[in-house]
């Protein structure tokens, strides 16, 4: 039979007897609980208690910024340094900055005229047409006037000898237009179109240093079309003959580019841009300057000069080797042949020639000791010559144009 009440022989699982059990737990157990109980005081207090922040002393809503009170002017420009150490180093630093522009100005310059300068895949035809005849003009030749006056029904444009550059900070243009003679185109042929020589001829001599300081840089290239621009205006030019001659190496770009610029400046006023070019000088790019002008004239003569050794203006054989060479290059209906109508006196050997026009050595022919008759005719260069002897006994030699 059996009995849920436990047996009297059989001892308890927890039972303790010597209350082990109970000590530890009281060491243990008592100051656990006590720990437990600050804690969760702790807990509850700083949830139902404000805890303490810094006092942060703001303004009322009232006086706060608005958003137009927030925006920043835009500061002023720094004073330039008033120290003259600290400007002269600022222009020098602002000038490099420019100089690098023209270096990089050239060199594009450069490679415009080696593109410009290569042949056309596809070379178009050339328009047949009736040639130019274009006269020169100059003031110091009282035959010139006279010349214009007897010839002018069959030229279509006048190229006289009026402007040069100056050299000057001021005005970079010299004037010397004869108004007679401009005062004789407008009454008789009013249409003819009138394209002055540029020229940087000063003081008797052809000068690189007017190009240096008129054409070097972009600044002094714009006021020098500035100022040609303002001349045309003023006479009623047609445009301008560019005569820029014995051009230094290192100023051929520069050249190239204000030839540019001032076709550029030409074209929406219709103004016409020719440019007198050396016949024969490899120095001179003529494909380039031919794609930036309107018209490029070939200067056929100074094959000798009065410095040099004696010899012809232009002898015939010279010129038609030139001429071959310069027409395989360029284009024949923008490309305009100039003569040189006048002559050479030379005199003892050594000395400078002296240049003379056609009526003076005929002339001096005939006011000579000998007074010479006859025009001889040179078979290697093919151009007339005669000799005399003049006043004082010296022997001369005159080529005639």
């Amino acid at each position: 039979m059996s009995s849920t009440e436990p047996s009297s022989d059989r001892p308890s699982v927890f039972f303790d007897e010597k209350g082990r059990r109970r000590k530890v737990f009281g060491v243990i157990g008592i100051p656990l609980a006590i720990a437990t109980t600050i804690l969760f005081a702790f807990f509850v207090v700083s949830v139902l208690v404000n805890p303490f922040l810094p006092q942060v002393r703001i303004k009322p809503i009232s006086v706060l910024p608005e958003r137009q009170d927030t925006a920043l002017s835009i500061p002023d420009k720094p004073a330039a340094p008033r120290d003259p150490v600290l400007r002269r180093e600022a222009e020098k630093v602002r000038q490099a900055k420019k100089d690098r522009i023209e270096r990089r100005k050239e060199k594009a310059a450069m490679r415009e005229m080696l593109r410009a300068a290569r042949p056309s895949a596809i070379a178009g035809p050339s328009t047949p047409g009736k040639p130019i005849s274009v006269g020169f003009y100059v003031n110091w030749d009282d035959s010139s006037f006279a010349s214009l006056k007897q010839n002018i029904d069959s030229l279509d444009w006048v190229v006289p000898e009026w402007i040069r550059l100056s050299g000057s900070d001021g005005d970079p243009l010299a004037l010397d237009v004869d108004d007679k003679a401009l005062e004789l185109i407008h009454n008789e042929k009013p249409e003819m179109p009138v394209l002055p020589l540029l020229q940087n001829y000063k003081n008797e001599k052809w000068n690189a240093d007017l190009l240096r300081t008129t054409i070097a840089r972009e600044s002094s290239r714009q006021k020098l079309i500035a100022s040609l621009l303002a001349v045309i205006d003023r006479f009623h030019f047609g445009g301008i003959t560019v005569d820029i001659e014995e051009v230094p190496a290192d100023l051929q770009p520069a050249l190239f580019l204000f030839v540019s610029e001032l076709h550029t400046a030409f074209q929406p006023k219709h103004l016409t841009l020719a440019q007198a070019v050396p016949f024969d000088d490899p120095a001179w790019n003529y494909r380039s300057y031919a794609a930036v002008t309107d018209y490029v004239m070939l200067m056929a003569y100074d094959q000798h000069w009065s410095t040099g050794e004696p010899g012809p203006v232009a002898g015939q054989t010279w010129f038609a080797d030139g001429l071959k060479r310069r027409m395989a290059e360029l284009p024949p209906e923008r490309t305009i042949v100039c003569f040189g109508n006048y002559g050479y006196n030379w005199g003892a050997k050594g000395t400078e020639a002296e240049t003379t026009s056609v009526q003076e050595s005929l002339l001096a022919a005939k006011d000579s000791r000998d007074s010479p008759t006859e025009i001889k005719f040179d078979p290697e260069s093919r151009t007339p010559y005669f000799t005399y002897t003049e006043d004082d006994g010296v022997f001369s030699q005159r080529l005639v144009p």
